[in-house]
């Protein structure tokens, strides 16, 4: 059982899968998942293909280990009904 993820904007190795994608694949087998996602980009350039809702965990890589260890602790603190209720949402919105 995974508690949280860490997932790039796109991954070559699974199809070319956008990290949405593969998110969406996890949060469906366990909608208590939390995700970070990371990208070299910026949020105004990766956030051209996602939509970037108030839950949405999002760093700039590289990050400043303070700021990511943060991002870690809110999520692994979120409550459970949070989770469950943002997730059912976000399971039913197309994949980016």
């Amino acid at each position: 059982m995974m508690d949280l993820i860490s997932s790039g904007s796109r991954w070559p190795q699974m199809g070319n899968k956008s990290g949405r994608q593969l998110a969406q694949q996890l949060l469906l087998e366990d909608p208590r998942l939390e995700v970070i996602y990371m990208s070299g980009y910026s949020a105004e350039v990766f956030g051209k293909d996602f939509t970037f809702d108030e839950d949405v965990n999002f760093i700039t890589k590289p990050s400043q280990t303070h700021k990511l260890a943060q991002i870690v602790r809110n999520c692994l603190d979120a409550p459970i009904e949070l989770k469950l209720k943002s997730r059912s949402e976000l399971a039913l919105s197309p994949a980016g």
